[in-house]
């Protein structure tokens, strides 16, 4: 007894299966990227020829041995262990993940890969490996790098002639054959430089908060005496005529209110500066309200009548954003958050069009340097 069934489809099938996994390999050996595909374990099943070049190692070497220590180091730029990376993605089935790795080649020379990775699956609830990407941007990062050197130099350099420029108004001011008109001017001129000073080491020590090179060293500051000074300092700008309100545990604050805290003077200025400065143009016309709480944490609180725009209250704090102002630079509010993140804080907004709009800053009260 026989039986005779016809496969022409199977084998157009099977051809046709044959020759894409051909066109696939063709185009994964020709890319300009590193293409590795691992195992459930994380051991290395392929590479392509570009990766085998760049990593100086070949495929028989590679094969069947770990990735991670050997190829890809175990945490990425951000502190995020790949491994957990692996694990979320057989456990979740989550989109592509995206990060940035500092590699060591086999000659012993570093290189930056942007790194995507996915999974690889024979069933849509069964991954049996993930497929690594990776693209260099060695060249990219060196010219990041530079620029970054290059601004940090010329802040510092700044400093330098605007020490001058502030010491000769005080010099002039000892002197008895000025007038008073005179005397105002120059004090206004002094406390012009020392406003450019104060921006000049924000814009240092932001840099040194988004590169990660900040080191939290607190000093006993009177937080009050600072929201004075920059309210202070903002009043003297012809744009800002509008009445600010300074309270502490709901009452007006009394001239000696002290509220002493754990923190960096500088950093804090700016932070306060940046949002009072943001209230101060949201206002209108409108009193503006800084609001202090004394206890652990202490806060503060800066509150004005108008709400923030819908297009930006989800990314209030983060880079770039801005609404309705032109020479805004959506710095100013991200700059805050780090400066809070800085102190071991929290910063919030809340806003409505019947309530206007909160930024509220807690910060600790006692000292605590734990990183």
């Amino acid at each position: 007894r026989a039986s005779n069934s016809n496969i022409d489809s199977r084998k157009k099938i099977e051809n046709s299966l044959k020759q894409s996994r051909k066109l696939y390999h063709d185009l994964v050996e020709q890319s300009q990227s590193i293409v590795l595909e691992l195992d459930s374990y994380g051991r290395i099943v392929f590479i392509n020829r570009f990766g085998q070049d760049f990593f100086g190692h070949t495929r028989d070497e590679l094969c069947g041995r770990q990735v991670l220590g050997l190829l890809l180091p175990e945490k990425d730029c951000s502190g995020r262990e790949l491994q957990n990376l692996f694990s979320t993605l057989f456990k979740h089935d989550s989109d592509a993940v995206f990060n940035e790795v500092e590699i060591v080649r086999k000659n012993k020379t570093k290189a930056w890969l942007s790194l995507a990775l996915s999974l690889i699956s024979d069933s849509p609830d069964q991954g049996r490996g993930i497929l690594c990407v990776g693209i260099d941007i060695t060249t990219k990062k060196a010219a990041e790098k530079l620029k970054e050197d290059v601004e940090r130099i010329v802040r510092h350099d700044l400093k330098s002639p605007l020490i001058g420029i502030i010491g000769l108004p005080r010099i002039m001011l000892d002197a008895d054959n000025i007038t008073d008109r005179q005397r105002k001017m120059l004090k206004a001129m002094e406390q012009a430089g020392m406003q450019m000073m104060d921006l000049i080491n924000q814009s240092l020590t932001l840099y040194k908060l988004e590169s990660g090179t900040y080191e939290y060293q607190p000093e006993s500051v009177d937080w009050l005496d600072i929201a004075r000074r920059v309210a202070s300092d903002l009043k003297t700008l012809k744009e800002f005529k509008q009445a600010i309100n300074i309270l502490v545990d709901g009452l007006p604050a009394k001239e000696d209110i002290q509220i002493i805290i754990p923190g960096d003077a500088t950093l804090l200025y700016g932070m306060a500066a940046n949002l009072l400065k943001n209230a101060l143009e949201a206002s209108g016309e409108k009193t503006v309200q800084i609001s202090f709480s004394t206890g652990d944490p202490c806060s503060m609180e800066i509150i004005n009548a108008q709400s923030v725009p819908n297009s930006i209250r989800k990314n209030f704090f983060e880079k770039y954003i801005t609404s309705g102002k032109q020479s805004g630079t959506g710095l100013g509010t991200y700059s805050a958050r780090l400066a809070t993140q800085a102190h071991r804080g929290k910063i919030t907004m809340k806003t409505s069009e019947t309530n206007g709009t909160i930024v509220r800053v807690e910060l600790p009260h006692q000292f605590n340097i734990e990183q």
